[in-house]
């Protein structure tokens, strides 16, 4: 009603566990991927006009999309299951939910193993916010 999209009702209709479902996701992913891969590249080209030396493209679907190799280096950020699920519940997702979104996807060992850097999410917000500044300098060295 208010121009938005549904996504509790995308989610539903793109990620159940039918071949109807399957070819749902694989339509709209044909529609926004190129879309996305296109605005990546613009924000690219501004920031290298910019002079920024880094760009954080943050994409659950990285390597499902083909959006890593438009990476120079790829992080992973590991959290447990049962944090991830605590966060999927806290955006409106049941478990069924959570679970068929994290079933579409590359598996997170995939994931992790093409990662050429994993940060460890378990700790406290501290912890977790130093591993990430310490990759951060390392990034801005590498620039």
């Amino acid at each position: 009603p208010e121009g938005r999209v549904d996504r509790q009702s995308l989610g539903a209709i793109v990620f159940g566990k039918s071949e109807e479902a399957e070819r749902e996701r694989r339509y709209l992913e044909s529609l926004t991927h190129p879309r996305i891969t296109q605005m990546f590249e613009i924000e690219k080209a501004r920031y290298e006009k910019e002079g920024k030396l880094v760009m954080i493209l943050d994409a659950p679907l990285l390597i499902e999309a083909g959006w890593a190799n438009l990476c120079d280096e790829v992080i992973w950020i590991e959290s447990t299951e049962s944090d991830r699920l605590l966060r999927a519940k806290e955006r409106g997702w049941s478990e069924n939910e959570f679970r068929s979104r994290e079933a579409s996807q590359v598996s997170l060992e995939d994931k992790r193993r093409r990662a050429g850097c994993v940060i460890d999410n378990t700790g406290t917000r501290v912890e977790t916010k130093f591993r990430v500044s310490v990759v951060w300098d390392s990034l801005l060295n590498k620039s």
